[in-house]
């Protein structure tokens, strides 16, 4: 009897043993879910916020270059010069290499326009995105975007009235 009663108590303890390795088996299957869960989220959060940071600095560049361009298309085009002066070639000359200029810039800016685009993109549809940001993101991008078109409009407008006081000139 005792060696039934001895067999029956391992019987018992090999079955708990059994269970208790199983559920170690699955607590430890569970914690490596999850710490992968958590890896792949902070992975997730960097890259966001990687490129929110890549983001903030392009826009201040592409603010910076905007400004740059509104000021240097802000030209005088009827120039005090008389009209016969050697002056007056030099005054349209300026105003044109000015144009130049602002047309590598302005190719510039839609570079880092278009950079900004892409970034918004991925800014836009993250995960969880709070609304207030991506209205305020969408509001900034589409006023980048018009202002670009804006600026290239007027940059067309100069050159147009610079080649007709070329042409007046050569005219004349």
């Amino acid at each position: 009897l005792d060696q039934l009663h001895s067999k029956s108590i391992s019987t018992n303890q090999d079955l708990v043993n059994s269970q208790m390795r199983n559920d170690m088996k699955h607590l430890k299957t569970r914690y490596q879910y999850l710490n992968e869960l958590i890896v792949e989220r902070i992975g997730r959060l960097e890259k966001l916020i990687n490129d929110l940071r890549k983001y903030q600095d392009e826009y201040m560049k592409t603010l910076n270059l905007l400004k740059r361009i509104e000021t240097n298309l802000q030209i005088e085009h009827h120039t005090s010069v008389p009209f016969g002066s050697s002056s007056y070639g030099k005054t349209i000359e300026e105003q044109l290499n000015n144009l130049k200029q602002v047309k590598y810039d302005l190719e510039s800016l839609n570079s880092n326009v278009n950079k900004l685009n892409e970034l918004a993109q991925r800014l836009l549809y993250a995960p969880n995105a709070d609304l207030k940001f991506t209205s305020k993101l969408r509001s900034d991008i589409n006023d980048l975007n018009e202002k670009l078109n804006q600026l290239r409009n007027l940059h067309l407008k100069n050159l147009e009235v610079i080649f007709t006081l070329s042409f007046n000139k050569l005219k004349n």
